[in-house]
């Protein structure tokens, strides 16, 4: 009974088996000191370096239901910058464990953080005072400036404000060059309109 006991609260105890559908997911994953917890990746997930030995589960817009199931996961994270809806819903249909995130800015980040390591991990937040603590002291530049975050290249894709990159800049004192009224994170934008701007 003792064996039996000892090995019910060795499995109950196990860590969880993840994957992200994102490299924003990835990376904060291993930032939060969980990356060797993620058993399954989606394309591009190659930062830090140690992430390109993990499996992946297909592109970044369609990831793979199958290669999902071979990786017997505990939970799957999924951005919902990169969310494809039929994934989900197969998901949800095979009772997989699985939470969608989204983040869009500095105190989305924290957010996210504290429920994946509260939620998913069972531990306790500590580890983000530190880093609350560098964010809160980034300082404005003394002089603003205006910039454009470009998240693609061949098509040209630009971060609009409602994304994590363009809140970052904007905390130290930067300009985003899109309009506050888009509501899409992510546009396309033709050669033409990037010439005047070098």
């Amino acid at each position: 009974l003792i064996f039996l006991y000892i090995a019910w609260g060795a499995a109950s105890w196990a860590a969880p088996r993840i994957i992200t559908t994102s490299p924003a997911l990835t990376e904060l994953l291993f930032q939060l000191g969980h990356g060797d917890k993620i058993v399954g990746v989606s394309e591009f997930s190659d930062a830090p370096p140690a992430a390109k030995s993990i499996a992946r589960i297909g592109s970044l817009f369609h990831p793979s239901i199958e290669k999902t199931l071979q990786l017997k996961s505990d939970w799957i994270l999924i951005d919902s910058f990169t969310l494809n809806h039929a994934y989900v819903q197969a998901l949800e249909a095979l009772s997989l464990k699985s939470t969608v995130f989204r983040i869009d800015s500095i105190d989305a980040l924290f957010k996210v953080s504290e429920e994946v390591l509260k939620g998913i991990m069972h531990t306790t937040p500590e580890a983000l005072n530190q880093y609350r603590i560098d964010f809160q002291n980034l300082k404005k530049k003394e002089r603003p400036f205006r910039f454009l975050v470009l998240t693609w290249a061949e098509p040209a894709i630009a971060a609009t404000k409602k994304t994590f990159l363009s809140n970052l800049f904007e905390t130290i004192g930067g300009e985003n060059l899109f309009p506050s009224n888009l509501q899409a994170p992510y546009v396309p934008l033709s050669k033409e309109w990037l010439l005047p701007w070098g």
